[in-house]
């Protein structure tokens, strides 16, 4: 298979898909290797480098997606990227499709077969290809608000440490998930006064036994909640449920409420932001005030970090690519299909490699992976003729946080039909960054 890595063209994004090292392990398996030119700079990679592990460099984006039938990357394709994705394509990255339904609307459009790292769950409900992107955003958070808390740029004027003789920052946490842990790491070290809001009880004994009482755990309730951020200098937003919307926790009327120059990191701006002020911001330029409140909402927090995050992914990327790459999708699903014979699913008789085959392609690929994905019938909206879709939908019926986990074109021999499937994540929040706060709705099942 020919596996395709374009530049990231985000904004302030210096992250890219695949190391060298990566490359050289897809080479080793017998697979092709376009990489566009400078794709790597950001990361400390030249084209040299790519050169030596036996990529092939493009001058392009377009070479790219003309000649790949894989396409690696990190944060979620713009606009100009959905309109080179093909029915052809594969596509691997972190999409938070949640808050984005024009996204969303161009990857079905497109036909490829999108896969979604942040959706993705082990055996134990957990995220670990968001694992750690999380760890680094939530030590970034701090980082971040501590420099937001100074005068010249728009703060109190307050040291997040505080000195002797006068007291540190009071920092609340919502959500004790991996960003809240590690966001607690830092603000705990840096010697800041620190409290985690969080509804799961035993992930409340795990933070108090691993901080040995040095943060303040409190349950999550609204009456709680709003008690600490009208206390705080810092508020960090660390609530994840996965594939859907983030909660507001802080609503625009708390704002007139907190201390003047108080700080708002929201790291759950990928998924919406958990403030209901919160708007998508850059790393150019990080913040803006509302009602004397100063809001740090940088989409792509972990991207400032790329020498760093192009290690961190760790095998489950590489494997989880390679193993998709081996075959391809297609052939894959026809091989897994024609060993489970005719299958029967609401009513309908589904011959080998049909809607059901494929599930258990694409379930079986997962396991070998350590990795797991449920299944459920969303007939509703099907796709256009001919094309099966399989999507994560924690939210059902609602556009807005329709999460595709794939979207994987197919045609029936017999008939042309369109059927819509869910492969998702949890069945319930996680913590991947923390369990459902106080206004989120209970995700569906």
């Amino acid at each position: 298979m020919r596996v395709g890595v374009p530049r990231e063209i985000k904004p302030d994004e210096y992250r890219v898909g695949l190391t060298p090292a990566a490359v050289r392990e897809y080479v080793a398996h017998g697979h092709e290797v376009l990489v566009e030119q400078g794709a790597g700079g950001g990361a400390g990679y030249g084209d040299e480098a790519y050169v030596r592990a036996g990529a092939k460099i493009v001058p392009d984006a377009d070479a790219v997606f003309s000649g790949a039938e894989m396409i690696v990357k990190v944060k979620e394709p713009q606009a100009v990227e959905w309109a080179r994705l093909t029915d052809k394509h594969i596509l691997f990255t972190y999409l938070h499709l949640a808050p984005d339904p024009a996204q969303t609307e161009g990857l079905l459009a497109s036909g490829c077969a999108a896969i979604a790292y942040e959706t993705v769950t082990d055996d134990n409900g957990g995220l670990p290809l968001l694992a750690p992107m999380s760890e680094v955003a939530g030590r970034i958070a701090v980082f971040s608000a501590g420099e937001t808390l100074l005068k010249h740029n728009g703060g109190m004027g307050l040291l997040i440490s505080g000195v002797p003789g006068v007291p540190p920052a009071r920092v609340c946490i919502l959500g004790g998930g991996v960003v809240g842990a590690n966001a607690a790491v830092m603000a705990a070290g840096l010697g800041a006064e620190v409290v985690i809001m969080e509804r799961s009880i035993p992930r409340m004994r795990y933070i108090d036994d691993i901080f040995a009482g040095r943060v303040i755990t409190r349950y999550s309730t609204y009456d709680s909640v709003e008690e600490e951020i009208l206390k705080a200098d810092v508020v960090i937003g660390a609530v994840l449920t996965p594939g859907a919307a983030a909660p507001k926790l802080v609503r625009r009327e708390h704002l007139s409420k907190m201390k003047p120059g108080a700080v708002l990191v929201d790291v759950s701006i990928d998924q919406g932001g958990c403030f209901e002020t919160s708007k998508p911001t850059t790393h150019k330029n990080p913040t803006y005030t509302v009602d004397g409140v100063v809001h740090y909402c940088v989409a792509n927090m972990p991207g400032a970090a790329p020498a760093h995050l192009v290690r961190s992914p760790g095998p489950r990327h590489a494997a989880v690519r390679t193993e998709a790459g081996g075959q391809g999708f297609g052939r894959a699903e026809d091989q897994q299909a024609s060993r489970q014979g005719p299958e029967r699913a609401e009513g309908r008789d589904h011959p080998p490699g049909g809607r059901r085959g494929a599930e258990q392609a694409v379930q079986g690929r997962l396991r070998r992976l350590g990795l797991k994905a449920s299944a459920r019938s969303n007939d509703e909206g099907a796709g256009p003729e001919g094309r099966r879709l399989f999507l994560c939908s924690p939210l059902r019926n609602n556009p807005a946080t329709i999460a595709p986990t794939l979207a994987v074109k197919r045609q029936r021999e017999d008939a042309p039909c369109a059927t819509r499937t869910s492969i998702r994540g949890p069945s319930r929040s996680r913590a991947g960054r923390s369990g459902w706060a106080p206004s989120a709705s209970p995700p569906s099942r």
